[in-house]
């Protein structure tokens, strides 16, 4: 791995402060709408950290509970998408 690659998986390993320092650093290069706009995915969320290519938080908010957890406990925004509605109930009598 590359030197500043191992020097944050260092950073995060066990240590929750290391890696709430990373996370910290990630969350100043987003933009104020990526934190504040409710269209907008969770800055945690597996799938936007991937998009980043910041699998190296993906693994860190795995070991630290989940980013849901880690989203709650550094007060960053946690927007969870609302379950597809249920399908209507069916317009067919039972004979």
């Amino acid at each position: 791995a590359a030197p500043a690659t191992r020097l944050v998986e260092a950073r995060m390993a066990d240590d929750f402060g290391g890696f709430e320092v990373a996370v910290r650093e990630y969350v100043a290069t987003l933009s104020a709408s990526e934190l504040s706009d409710a269209d907008a995915p969770s800055p945690l969320a597996y799938d936007e950290l991937r998009r980043k290519g910041r699998v190296d938080l993906v693994e860190g908010c795995m070991r630290h509970g989940g980013y849901i957890k880690v989203s709650k406990q550094l007060g960053l925004p946690l927007r969870l998408a609302a379950p597809p509605p249920a399908p209507p109930p069916s317009s067919f009598s039972e004979p």
